[in-house]
């Protein structure tokens, strides 16, 4: 089916007759979709130029140990999976540390990816009316930002390419009739949902609109200086994730304890822990003893009553 759908909009996509020539003679197993290499009208090497161009190094792995990749530092780009290449605890648990997710997918093998993160997969979506596709084609729906979220800055419409919808409660993207973009955070971490990853192809990054949305996504879930994690197809996923923050210090109450500690220890780190004990032990006692004196008051038989009004004269 994806093979299928790349094939036809590269056909209707294709400013010249030769790239569409090109895309009818590709590989039937579809070997060369998604490759960052790949300069066709299929590959993901404008993809990769964008993402260079953002101080981003760019990854596409065959397998991936998860313990290597920084939640502090990288983000992985799951497009078009497989059944079963990517464990979906693996990945949410790089977020829950602070990694940032993106999974797009329409009819691979990502259904329980998407489900982990609070979404479902609407497949064979009527996504927009004869008069609203590009150049016609209901292959070829419209979306639009929607919500004001910031992946939507400057983008006008969004081409897709036959595909996927997602029912979800997390915040709308972009929408065609149903959301086909959402986004999301989990613990520490961020993540957003797509359900056409044939937006990122060379062909179709050629679209204004497509390649604002390639840009601005990059620039909310890349870190410059980090590495972009390009998994595509069939992979393999292994290990857990380490490094970021530390379970259950994704919570707003965990935070606030954490930044305390390192507080504490700052100003261990200045003066001993003992003598730091010592005199914040003074100070709590001398504020107590100010509060006591402060609500007294002296009559002539010396016992002190707190917070007597003075009567009358």
């Amino acid at each position: 089916m994806r093979e299928t759908s790349l094939a036809l909009c590269a056909a209707l996509l294709a400013p010249h007759t030769a790239l569409a020539a090109e895309a009818a003679s590709a590989d039937p197993t579809g070997s060369d979709d998604y490759r960052i290499e790949n300069e066709r009208w299929n590959g993901l090497s404008d993809f990769a130029s964008l993402a260079l161009g953002k101080h981003l190094r760019i990854v596409a792995p065959a397998a991936l140990d998860i313990a290597t990749a920084d939640p502090a530092r990288d983000a992985i780009f799951v497009l078009y999976p497989r059944a079963g290449a990517a464990d979906p605890d693996r990945l949410a648990r790089f977020v829950e540390r602070g990694g940032h997710v993106l999974v797009a997918d329409d009819f691979g093998g990502g259904a329980a990816l998407l489900r982990r993160f609070g979404a479902e997969s609407a497949r064979d979506v009527p996504h927009a009316a004869p008069e609203d596709p590009h150049l016609g084609n209901p292959a070829l729906p419209i979306a639009r930002p929607w919500g004001g979220h910031a992946l939507g800055a400057g983008v006008g419409r969004v081409v897709l390419n036959h595909p996927g919808a997602l029912r979800s409660r997390l915040a709308p993207v972009l929408v065609a009739r149903l959301p086909v973009v959402v986004a999301g955070e989990l613990g520490a971490g961020r993540f957003v949902l797509c359900a056409d990853p044939s937006i990122f192809i060379n062909n179709m990054l050629a679209q204004p609109g497509n390649f604002t949305f390639a840009s601005n996504l990059l620039d909310y879930l890349g870190r410059p200086g980090g590495r972009l994690v390009l998994l595509a197809q069939a992979f393999t996923l292994s290990g857990q994730a380490t490094g970021g923050d530390a379970e259950g210090a994704a919570t707003f109450e965990a935070r606030v304890l954490a930044d305390f500690n390192l507080f504490l220890r700052d100003i261990g780190a200045l003066v001993p822990l003992e003598r730091t004990l010592r005199a914040a032990g003074l100070l709590a006692a001398a504020a107590a003893l100010a509060v006591v004196l402060a609500g007294c008051r002296s009559p002539s038989d010396g016992t002190c009553v707190r917070g007597r009004p003075n009567g009358p004269a």
